[in-house]
């Protein structure tokens, strides 16, 4: 008796089993075999593609980061006079435009979608509008308008994610008192500021050189986490990044006092500065025109196991260069073990060193030292000095050029 064939599937069924075989190649990043089925779907002339199937398959060329060909999906669902774009297939696309990098992209399909396909945005699409305004490079005007467009439609915020990614795209645009505004607003709506607020704020602040406002933060920062002491590397690292955000502000305020305070307050809070900690506070130091304490700062960071760069040797020379009469030989004495042991120095670290000579009335009779021929670096404990380990220069024989 021959073998009964299997019955066809009713159009449901086989809608069905085609959405599957949408999302599985979609894990699988198989996004062209994915459209294909779909494209196969809207031509059958049978089947009617629903907002599952067209949703799966902006899912799968998200995954794929092939947003082209996540946003050429929406075209096919006008043609489908049944299926109407939702919620679950703009963020597939929005999803597939903000892993490929088009942020601007992104906020204008936002846009399009809620005047053209009718759509009704959730808090979910507007959060994903504001990390597209963080992460395209400061888009801090945009971020507003979607807070904004946010309120007037009644969408409960999602928090503090919400604020936190317009308070990040208002710090990479530089608009310090934007974030300052948003993070009292923040507060005022009832709801408690975490280390990304206070970080993205603090970082927004030192960036506009108000060193005052960022003392104001870091304290409030300090505060709101009890005065305890950082348990875990977890909650240390936000204290470490909002501290050196302090230091830095501190800097280009010109307030080498506290800068260096804030490095103590670190020790205090059984927090391990990194280089970042230290270069910051040997630049403010360079502007106070500290060099002593500038020399003990890099001596504090040798003796933690940081290996200092670049960045410290033009902070330590360029502290020389303002005092050209009397420290001259020790920009010299600088640049000379920055050859021979490192780091590099750069066209910074010689013009400092030549600023330093020339204003001490010496540049004719001094020779800068050369760059010696490369050399391996010495093993770690092997003895050999490094740079800025030397004693402060005598008065004859003890520098180059003399």
């Amino acid at each position: 008796m021959a073998a009964l064939a299997s019955p066809p599937l009713s159009a449901r069924a086989e809608l069905q089993e085609r959405t599957r075989s949408i999302s599985a190649l979609g894990l699988q990043l198989c996004w062209e075999q994915a459209l294909g089925v779909l494209r196969d779907s809207c031509a059958s002339g049978r089947l009617e593609p629903d907002v599952v199937m067209f949703g799966a398959s902006c899912r799968a060329c998200e995954r794929a980061h092939c947003w082209e060909q996540a946003m050429n999906i929406l075209p096919w669902m006008r043609q489908q006079d049944a299926c109407k774009a939702n919620n679950m297939v703009l963020a597939g696309i929005l999803g597939a435009c903000q892993k490929a990098g088009q942020w601007r992209r992104a906020l204008s399909l936002l846009w399009v979608a809620a005047a053209v396909f009718s759509v009704v945005l959730d808090a979910v699409l507007y959060n994903i509008a504001l990390s597209a305004c963080e992460k395209g490079g400061g888009l801090w005007g945009q971020a507003l308008q979607v807070l904004a467009e946010l309120r007037c439609q009644g969408v409960e915020l999602s928090g503090v994610v919400s604020y936190n990614s317009a308070v990040s795209a208002c710090e990479k645009g530089r608009q310090w008192r934007w974030a300052l505004l948003l993070l009292g607003d923040l507060k005022s709506r009832g709801f408690r500021p975490d280390a990304v607020s206070y970080c993205a704020t603090l970082s927004a602040c030192e960036k506009g050189r108000d060193w005052e406002k960022v003392l104001l933060l870091l304290t409030e920062f300090w505060r709101s986490r009890c005065g305890g002491v950082a348990q875990s590397w977890k909650s240390a690292l936000p204290e470490l990044i909002a501290c050196n955000a302090g230091i830095s502000g501190c800097d280009k305020g010109g307030q080498w006092p506290w800068a260096l305070e804030l490095l103590h307050a670190l020790q205090r809070r059984r927090l391990q500065a990194d280089l970042v900690s230290y270069n910051s506070a040997v630049s403010a130091c360079e502007q106070g025109l500290r060099w002593r304490q500038a020399l003990v700062l890099i001596g504090q960071a040798r003796h933690g196991s940081l290996e200092t760069d670049v960045f410290s040797l033009n902070a330590l020379v360029s502290a020389c260069e303002n005092r050209p009469t009397t420290l001259w030989r020790r920009a010299l004495a600088l640049l000379s073990e920055a050859l021979e042991v490192g780091p590099a120095p750069d066209v910074i670290t010689f013009n400092a060193a030549i600023s330093a000579t020339a204003g001490a009335g010496r540049l004719r009779r001094t020779s800068l030292p050369s760059a010696p021929s490369p050399a391996p670096a010495p093993a770690v404990g092997s003895g050999k000095r490094r740079w800025g380990s030397s004693r402060p220069c005598g008065r004859r024989g003890s520098c180059p050029g003399r």
